[in-house]
């Protein structure tokens, strides 16, 4: 199972502070969630991902530990963010 770091942004993440790649070590993920998500838009608040919903993305990930994750809300076409990682699972597909 792999381990999930809370992610605080890019500046604050520890792999920043090294020469460590993230490019390099991004892998395609299956996310599903736990908990309904949501995101700041402009100010407002919006649903991205629902309680259940199970959706591809992208994570950084080192000896199988996520440090972030990004993927593409099914409501709002075209917008792709950074997701929290708490009330997630996550697993790596082929």
């Amino acid at each position: 199972m792999l381990e999930l770091v809370d992610y605080n942004g890019c500046f604050s993440c520890c792999k920043n502070v090294s020469s460590f790649n993230c490019k390099a070590n991004i892998h395609p993920i299956c996310i599903e969630f736990l908990e309904n998500q949501q995101w700041d838009m402009h100010g407002n608040f919006v649903t991205a991902f629902r309680k259940g919903d199970i959706i591809e993305g992208e994570a950084v990930i080192d000896n199988g530990v996520v440090y972030c994750a990004c993927a593409t809300s099914p409501y709002f076409e075209g917008i792709d963010d950074f997701i929290n990682l708490k009330n997630v699972i996550v697993s790596v597909t082929a």
